[in-house]
């Protein structure tokens, strides 16, 4: 290898070494923007802090400071030497009250749905070449209504003079009509399921409008992994009677009872990547607790923290947690920070984070962070939660027109 090449080879070498150090790479994930709230303070001191030996500092730390020519933004130095300008937007200050309660899902749309094609004998499923498609409520056979899966095969056999069936189904708002053949052995070619209900955490939500946010991920059908259509849905109170303790390899669960009638909390309006959203009744029973302040992404740091969660019955309990990594985002997303239980009580029951967890509210400094959303699979005490931000726009709490408004 010639000199230059080596010389090529060298410098990549460097570049990659530069770019791997650790307060280098905090200065990289500086965020572009940052939001705050009148009551935070934007002082000198505060906020970003690192070893920087790359640069000459007088105190040998990265420090950011505002000048009075951007009072819009906060610029990073390193002694005199400007490195970076952050884009800061006051908002008005949000409180909403952390949950932890263990709660039940039920689906908007209550009926017996598609999940799957059932292939018989390489011929494939007549409903499925009729363009009935996964996520299809099913609504009548022949123009007969179906009352649950077990009424299925009935209706069909009263066709048995005919080749034909039509499916009357539901799709998204839509309501259709399919023709299915079924010439070529009777049988639909389908699997079906009846709506199905699940279990996850309420992470907070507003006194004065009753909005709030829960689980922390989408609630999708176990069989289809889509997302289940929770128009009119409900949450209602839930009960935990037992742990499936997790370990590596096996998540574990809370197995919970979910309750009926006045037990109702709210209604469903919204299920995507960072959770459920929608409405509180008035009349909920969820305890009216004392409002906390949130912090934005850019105020949360590594180390201690708290997670709220019921492990027994209806009582929400504070366990000892730790902000091991804080994900840079630059767009919502909800693998914000890595998280991993150190509370040995919590442990012992759980075995870290198991399902039904999903939704917990963090809390550090006497602030709402974020809510666990995953679980690592190889290492239960671990996993990922999502930054409350991200919940709030959700939940429409935090909104664009509030931010211009602010801005």
């Amino acid at each position: 290898m010639d000199k230059r090449r080596w010389m090529g080879v060298l410098f990549l070498l460097a570049v990659i070494s530069f770019f791997s150090l650790e307060p280098v790479q905090e200065w990289v994930d500086l965020p572009d923007e940052a939001l705050y709230t009148a009551s935070d303070e934007r002082s000198a001191q505060g906020g970003y802090t690192t070893e920087l030996p790359l640069v000459q500092a007088m105190d040998d730390k990265l420090k950011y400071f505002s000048t009075a020519a951007e009072e819009d933004a906060v610029v990073i130095s390193a002694g005199p030497i400007p490195v970076k300008t952050i884009e800061t937007k006051e908002v008005p200050a949000i409180d909403v009250v952390p949950g932890g309660e263990s709660i039940g899902i039920r689906a908007g749309e209550q009926g017996v749905f598609v999940v799957g094609y059932h292939d018989e004998d390489d011929t494939a499923s007549a409903a499925k070449q009729a363009g009935v498609k996964p996520g299809d409520r099913l609504v009548k056979i022949n123009d007969e209504s179906i009352h649950g899966i077990s009424s299925i095969q009935r209706l069909i056999d009263r066709s048995s003079g005919s080749n034909d069936v039509t499916l009357t189904l539901k799709r998204d708002e839509e309501t259709i009509e399919k023709e299915v053949d079924l010439s070529s052995g009777g049988k639909l070619g389908i699997y079906v399921r009846e709506s199905s209900a699940g279990v996850g955490t309420m992470t907070f939500f507003e006194p004065e409008t009753g909005k709030y946010g829960a689980l922390g991920h989408v609630v999708a059908d176990a069989a289809t992994k889509q997302p289940l259509n929770v128009h009119n849905g409900k949450i209602v109170r839930s009960v935990v009677e037992d742990i499936d303790k997790g370990s590596s390899g096996h998540p574990g669960e809370k197995r919970a009872s979910m309750g009926m009638g006045k037990n109702e909390l709210g209604s469903i309006t919204k299920n995507n990547a960072f959770g459920i959203f929608g409405k509180l009744n008035d009349d909920h029973s969820l305890k009216d607790e004392e409002t906390m302040p949130i912090a934005f992404p850019d105020q949360v740091s590594t180390g201690e923290a708290k997670m709220l969660t019921v492990v027994e019955g209806e009582e929400v309990e504070a366990f000892d947690i730790e902000v091991k990594k804080i994900l840079t985002q630059d767009h919502p997303a909800t693998k914000g920070m890595v998280i991993e239980v150190t509370d040995e009580r919590l442990l012992e029951k759980t075995g870290g984070i198991i399902q039904g967890m999903s939704g917990s509210p963090i809390i550090q400094n006497d602030r709402l962070i974020g809510a666990v959303t995953h679980v690592f699979v190889n290492d239960a005490a671990s996993g990922y939660a999502g930054h409350i931000e991200w919940m709030l726009k959700e939940a429409d709490i935090l909104t664009e027109e509030g931010l211009e408004e602010a801005g």
